[in-house]
């Protein structure tokens, strides 16, 4: 007769098999590093904040991290893993919120994670302010921050002070540093930066370069170059040219218009010559060339006075 197994005991079994199941993605319970970066008024009237988080050697990959922002800032502006060249490649992530905090869980394929996000700045008149919390939950072995001071900024605070102050060769811009040590996971830290500024412009507009300015042509002094006048010259004499031509030819037209139709038949001579067998008795208008006696004294066909 067989024996019938229980069924706690198939239960436990399926349990233990289960549990030994590896999991895909582990949750770490610490970072190696964070790194904290500021950018005040950078390409919003706002304060751009970035985590730069590096998981702890030997971490198995891929891995869930979870990150605390704000919960008024809504979702992060933007999630990404490392590769091994240096590229930032978009990350998978979700977002649960607890209270006045959100906890972004990010799917790292990489031990090197950045998340970003803005917060509101405190502005009155060209005083800014602002402060970041860190509510903890996650171990850090060790927490920094970095400062960015934008373009015209003065009596420019921070709290806890910076350690280190340089100035990027990349952009000449001041950077404050300082390392605020392990945090525990029950550990809040509270980061204020205080500064004043004359002027709302970005530094991202102020960092662009300027278009190039086209160089003045030098001021030309004493004796004029004659050559930057042939060309109108030579215009002058071909106009003085033209008008000559035509001028010459409505002279010539006109001379050709005001000879007479019929020539003189006679001119004047003695009295009882004869010119080409005419009688010398007679004689001819020198104004329309009508035949006239001599004795005339007007011409019988227009009036003219005659010429003896």
């Amino acid at each position: 007769m067989a024996r019938r197994v229980p069924s706690a005991f198939l239960l436990l079994s399926a349990a233990l098999l289960f549990g030994v199941q590896p999991a895909r993605s582990q949750e770490p319970t610490e970072l190696k590093e964070l790194q904290i970066a500021f950018r005040p008024e950078y390409d919003q009237a706002a304060m751009l904040v970035i985590y730069r988080a590096t998981l702890p050697d030997g971490a198995v990959l891929p891995a869930s991290v979870t990150l605390p922002i704000p919960e008024s800032v809504g979702d992060p502006h933007a999630v990404a893993w490392m590769d091994a060249d240096g590229r930032l490649l978009n990350a998978r992530f979700t977002r649960t919120e607890e209270g006045d905090w959100a906890r972004i869980r990010v799917e790292a394929e990489s031990p090197e994670i950045q998340l970003e996000y803005y917060q509101p700045l405190t502005m009155e008149g060209d005083r800014r302010s602002f402060v970041f919390q860190w509510p903890g939950g996650v171990l850090v072995e060790a927490l920094g921050y970095e400062v960015q001071q934008p373009p015209l900024a003065a009596d420019f605070e921070i709290s806890p002070p910076a350690a280190e102050q340089r100035i990027s060769e990349q952009d000449q811009l001041t950077y404050y540093l300082a390392d605020l040590g392990r945090a525990e996971a029950s550990r809040t830290v509270r980061i204020e930066i205080t500064y004043r500024r004359p002027t709302d412009d970005l530094t991202t507009e102020l960092l662009e370069p300027s278009s190039p300015i086209s160089p003045v042509e030098p001021a030309r002094s004493g004796t004029p170059d004659l050559t930057d006048y042939l060309p109108w010259m030579a215009g002058g004499m071909g106009l003085i040219l033209v008008v000559a031509g035509v001028f010459l030819y409505v002279r010539v037209n006109r001379r050709e218009v005001r000879v007479p139709t019929r020539q003189r038949h006679g001119s004047r001579r003695g009295e009882g010559e004869a010119v080409d067998g005419l009688d010398t008795a007679t004689t001819f208008c020198h104004n329309c060339g009508t035949r006239s006696s001599v004795s005339d004294q007007f011409c019988r066909q227009c009036g003219t006075r005659l010429r003896h």
